[in-house]
């Protein structure tokens, strides 16, 4: 069962970024995408999330002025200028495009926007950790918290070359090598990168040498041995569910 669970956990990470990219043409899987290898760095200015909840509060007119979620589709809801796009942005960026969205209703759209609520994160965490899976967190999730959450590192584990493999908020798909070791020894605390919505988590059992290599093994053969291994298991045991 515990090959299971892991082939499970790897198949739904896979499933995330392949819905995120599209899947390569006739082949039902998706093309090596373009790589950017990073190091960790320290973490960039907060951007918003679907399930976040914010105070917009025009400076001029309390009338319009309220709390509201981003929703699922990625946007706020303003009187009279409707949708405006929020996942991604910085507050300070959001607060800029309303202003422009504003401007024809109002002598003044100055305005303040505030997080007031930050939504669930998930991202998932797998390869060699004691419980891979589904990771959430309702406010900012490092690569070694959520390792953490999902149990802690195996002895086979390599921490020196732990993947985070990124979708959201790039211009292009971006694989960061991080050196996990250095962080649990405190030794390099920046390279603790903080994590985004389906940020993928890779923990190898040897150090990875080439970063598009590694992507490229990751999406045209780790994803779809892993999803032909459950559909075999699930014409075996109609009706298992695995915890």
């Amino acid at each position: 069962m515990t090959r299971f669970v892991r082939a499970a956990a790897l198949a739904a990470a896979g499933v995330v970024l392949l819905s995120a990219w599209g899947c390569g043409a006739g082949r039902g899987v998706a093309s090596a995408p373009p790589v950017t290898e990073s190091a960790g760095t320290a973490a960039p200015a907060y951007r918003l999330r679907a399930g976040d909840r914010l105070d917009i509060r025009f400076l001029t007119d309390e009338r319009a002025s309220g709390e509201v979620p981003v929703t699922p589709s990625g946007t706020v809801t303003l009187p009279l200028a409707g949708d405006v796009k929020a996942v991604g942005k910085t507050v300070e960026e959001l607060a800029a495009d309303i202003r422009a969205a504003m401007a024809p209703y109002l002598l003044d759209p100055g305005v303040a926007v505030t997080v007031i609520q930050v939504g669930i994160q998930p991202v998932f965490v797998i390869g060699e950790v004691e419980k891979p899976g589904r990771v959430e967190s309702a406010g900012p999730l490092t690569v070694s918290r959520a390792v953490a959450s999902a149990g802690g590192l195996l002895r086979s584990a390599q921490p020196a070359s732990v993947m985070v493999v990124r979708t959201e908020g790039v211009a292009e798909p971006t694989a960061y090598r991080i050196d996990l070791a250095s962080v649990l020894s405190a030794d390099d605390l920046a390279q603790d990168l903080e994590l985004v919505p389906n940020d993928v988590v890779y923990v190898p059992k040897s150090f990875i040498g080439n970063v598009g290599e590694f992507v490229s093994f990751f999406f045209n053969s780790i994803i779809p041995a892993q999803l032909f291994y459950l559909h075999g298991y699930d014409m075996a045991h109609p009706g298992e569910r695995w915890q």
